[in-house]
């Protein structure tokens, strides 16, 4: 998902973003949020600086060149590379153009569920290729495991069984905590 962000030099020729909701601060041009719907736009090249007065989204209706005479920049952001989005961005000046810079941060992974429903953890186990394994495993269990893996609605990520054969299948806490995350995804 791209982001598309409004800049124009302040007075040290610093460059500012233009905050939706909030005036331009410099070339008096004005940015009002309410009444005027986008669709009702007039070209900003028919208007004085002083008489623009739109909401922030019409201005994405305005050419660069438009924008450009009030010393306004459209700067896209692009796309953030695989497991990343944008965690924050900069502005610079550099022979009187206005470029940003993105910072990108990884995808935090979601939460690990406390608890699955049984039947979601088994079809997480199988997409994981680790079911047939674990039937095999709970076969040669004793019989409170048994009972366990068959009457047992939900399975909870601290339940000492889940530990047990986790273990026993060599997986890592996080590589149980993914298998839950799996489970909660499969329907």
């Amino acid at each position: 998902m791209t982001k598309t962000v409004f800049a124009t030099p302040d007075d040290q020729g610093a460059p500012v973003e233009l905050t939706p909701g909030l005036p331009f601060t410099t070339h008096t041009v004005i940015v009002a949020t309410e009444k005027e719907a986008a669709w009702s736009f007039t070209p900003i090249g028919q208007k004085a600086a002083f008489e623009v007065n739109h909401g922030p989204a019409a201005l994405e209706h305005y050419g660069d060149a438009d924008l450009a005479r009030f010393c306004i920049a459209k700067l896209t952001i692009g796309n953030p590379p695989s497991g990343k989005q944008l965690g924050s961005y900069a502005f610079s000046v550099s022979n009187g153009q206005i470029t940003v810079t993105p910072t990108w941060v990884n995808i935090p992974p979601p939460p690990v569920p406390t608890q699955v429903p049984a039947v979601n953890a088994k079809l997480a186990l199988a997409q994981a290729g680790q079911l047939s394994t674990v039937k095999a495993m709970i076969a040669q269990a004793d019989e409170a495991a048994q009972i366990w893996w068959e009457a047992a609605t939900v399975f909870q990520r601290d339940h000492p069984m889940v530990l047990t054969f986790g273990a026993a299948l060599g997986l890592t806490s996080a590589q149980i905590d993914d298998l839950f995350r799996l489970a909660v995804e499969t329907i």
